[in-house]
């Protein structure tokens, strides 16, 4: 990897931290902290060749960018769908299907990411709407990245992932519906 994304993955795992304690106790600053975080992500992601990757951070930079308008008018009460969580784990296995049969020649890892990137616009969007669940489905989300990242030598991003895993459990705590 050259120096220059080192120092960038390094930059936006820092923001990320910042981004996530941030929105777990549902503070506003949290969106352009982590709409910078994952706009860092995206060139660092593009320039090792991970396309779905890349995708998932513009696709949360929009999402950071809508929730920041939407969250300064009003953060809206918390609330609970509890069969997002069980239907994102009934279909993880035909999603990682579905990728394979289109997509024969991906490695497991490029699967996986495809179906983090699902994975990650449905869980922004429960984000933004403050949904209780979204925290389910990002330590899903942070798991496969994590591992994916992992493997592909994206070390600080992958020890990011493992972190945004620890801090989805705290947001699954600190935003008990109300």
């Amino acid at each position: 990897m050259v120096h220059y994304l080192l120092a960038l993955e390094i930059l936006a795992s820092l923001l990320g931290i910042a981004y996530i304690l941030l929105i777990a106790q549902k503070k506003i600053s949290a969106w352009p902290v982590g709409i910078l975080s994952c706009a860092i992500f995206a060139v660092v992601c593009f320039a090792e060749d991970l396309k779905s990757q890349g995708i998932i951070q513009v696709i949360n930079m929009c999402m950071g960018v809508y929730a920041w308008i939407k969250w300064n008018k009003k953060v809206d009460a918390v609330k609970s769908i509890p069969l997002v969580s069980l239907g994102s784990l009934l279909l993880f296995p035909l999603l990682y299907f579905i990728s394979d049969a289109l997509f024969p020649s991906f490695s497991w890892t490029k699967h996986l990411d495809q179906i983090a990137l699902i994975y990650s616009v449905v869980a922004s969007y429960l984000t933004l709407r403050v949904i209780k669940e979204n925290w389910h489905l990002w330590i899903l989300i942070n798991g496969i990245t994590a591992l994916s990242t992992g493997v592909n030598g994206l070390y600080f991003y992958s020890c990011l992932s493992f972190i945004y895993l620890g801090v989805s459990i705290y947001g699954i705590i600190s935003w008990k519906t109300e």
